[in-house]
C-alpha cells in the first residue's frame, strides 16, 4: 500500500470479516465492502473509501 508516509508492506492477518492487513509494528488496513480503515502506528485510525478511476471503470 501507498500514502502520503511512502510505502508500507503488510501481510495478511486473521479477521472475522472483510479483509486485514497488519505488521508488527501497530499498522493496519481493514476493509469491508468499498470502505475501510487505515491505522498507522501511533495514529487515530482514519476512514478510506474506494475512489473509482473513470478511465478504468466499467461501462455502464
Amino acid at each position: 500500500m501507498v500514502h502520503t508516509g511512502g510505502e508500507l508492506v503488510l501481510q495478511q492477518a486473521a479477521a472475522a470479516s472483510g479483509a486485514r492487513y497488519a505488521d508488527s509494528n501497530g499498522n493496519e488496513f481493514w476493509t469491508k465492502g468499498p470502505g475501510g480503515t487505515l491505522t498507522l502506528s501511533g495514529t487515530p485510525a482514519r476512514e478510506c473509501t474506494e475512489v473509482v478511476n473513470p478511465a478504468t471503470a466499467p461501462a455502464g
